[in-house]
C-alpha cells in the first residue's frame, strides 16, 4: 500500500517498483520514490500491452469493458524456424510466425503458386534476424483474431504467417488451414503451459525449447551489476552482499563469507544443461486426467438429476388436492 511505501521511504531513500505480469511478459509498472508516491495498486500500462475481447476485438483503454490482457514478445522468432529447416527435414513441423509485411507482399499471389519471401527481422531485428524461405502458397484467409493469415508449405516445415500476433493456443489455429496437428511430428505452440488443455489428446510429449527473445529470462545474465546476484552468481549467504549494499557492518557471528567471485562459464554450462533436459509427459497421465474429469462430470450430473427429480416429486405432492 502507499502507506507502507511512505514508511519505507522515511527510513531510506529507496526506489520502489511494483510490477504486474505473467509468463508472457510485463503488463504494467509503478515506480515510487520520495518525490513520487503513487496510489495503491495503480499501474501504468506497458507499451507492449493490449486488452482484447474473446472475439479478437481490441478494448479501448478507459472504456470500462472487460477483456483478456495480451503482453509478451513480438511473435517473429526465426531461430527455431531456421533450426527446423536445416536439421529436421525428415519431420513434419507446424510453425507460427508474425510478419504482416511478408503477408502484404504475397497476398495477391494465387493459392498453389511458388513463392519466395524474407520473414522475420522487422519488429525486433536485433534479436530475430530475417530468414529467406521458399515454398508453395498453401492457403490464405482473413480471420478476426489474427487478421490476415497465410500458410506456406516449405516442405517438411508448414509455416503459418499472421498479420496480428501468432498464438496457436488451440489446434484449430493449424487445422483451420487444412493441416492436422495429430499427424505432425512437431507442433510449435509458443506458450509456456496454456496450450496443455487444448492439446491434451494430441500431445504425447511436451518439450520446452529455449530461444532468444523479449521474454528470455537469461537476459539478466548480460546485465552489468555492481554486486553478485542469483542466478548470475552462486550465492551461499546474503548478509555480506546486503551489508555491502547498505554500507553497514555485519556481526562476525552472523556471517564469515566475503563477497562472492563472479560466476564461471563451467557453472553456467552445467546449469544450462539441466534446464534444457526434456520433460517427458506420458500419454497415460493425459488419459488418467481425462477419465478423472469425465467421472467428475458424470458424478455431478447424476446427483443434479436426482435432486431435480426429488424436488419435482415433492412439488407434485404438495399441489395435489
Amino acid at each position: 500500500t502507499s502507506e507502507v511505501k511512505q514508511s519505507l521511504l522515511e527510513w531510506h531513500d529507496f526506489t520502489l517498483i511494483d510490477a504486474m505480469g505473467s509468463t508472457e511478459g510485463s503488463m504494467g509498472t509503478q515506480v515510487t520514490t520520495r518525490g513520487n508516491v503513487g496510489e495503491t495498486a495503480k499501474f501504468a500500462m506497458g507499451p507492449n500491452t493490449k486488452v482484447f475481447t474473446e472475439d479478437g476485438r481490441e478494448v479501448v483503454p478507459g472504456s470500462g469493458e472487460a477483456g483478456m490482457v495480451a503482453a509478451g514478445g513480438t511473435g517473429e522468432n526465426t531461430h527455431l524456424l531456421k533450426a527446423l529447416l536445416e536439421q529436421a527435414s525428415d519431420l513434419i513441423s507446424l510453425y507460427p510466425l508474425r510478419d504482416p509485411v511478408a503477408i502484404d507482399e504475397l497476398w495477391e499471389q494465387p493459392e498453389g503458386s511458388a513463392v519466395e519471401v524474407s520473414v522475420g527481422g522487422k519488429l525486433q531485428p536485433e534479436v530475430n534476424p530475417a530468414l529467406k524461405v521458399k515454398g508453395t502458397l498453401w492457403r490464405k484467409q482473413k480471420t478476426r483474431p489474427f487478421g490476415k493469415v497465410m500458410a506456406l508449405d516449405l516442405g517438411a516445415v508448414k509455416l503459418v504467417l499472421t498479420e496480428g500476433y501468432a498464438l496457436p493456443l488451440k489446434p484449430a489455429f493449424y487445422e483451420d488451414l487444412g493441416w492436422s496437428v495429430k499427424q505432425a511430428d512437431i507442433v510449435i505452440t509458443k506458450t509456456f503451459y496454456h496450450f496443455r488443455l487444448h492439446y491434451l489428446t494430441r500431445s504425447p510429449k511436451t518439450l520446452y525449447v529455449k530461444t532468444k527473445g523479449i521474454t528470455d529470462f537469461d537476459a539478466v545474465l548480460a546485465q552489468d551489476l555492481p554486486y553478485p546476484a542469483y542466478p548470475k552468481d552462486d550465492i551461499t549467504d546474503w548478509r555480506a552482499i546486503d551489508a555491502h549494499k547498505r554500507q553497514v557492518k555485519v556481526p562476525e557471528h552472523q556471517n564469515q563469507h566475503p563477497l562472492l567471485p563472479p560466476h564461471t562459464a563451467e557453472r553456467n554450462q552445467k546449469r544450462e544443461h539441466q534446464r534444457m533436459q526434456p520433460r517427458n509427459t506420458s500419454p497415460k497421465k493425459h488419459w488418467l486426467w481425462l477419465l478423472f474429469g469425465l467421472a467428475t462430470v458424470a458424478h455431478v450430473a447424476y446427483h443434479q438429476e436426482n435432486s431435480l427429480t426429488f424436488w419435482k416429486r415433492k412439488k407434485g405432492k404438495k399441489s395435489r388436492p
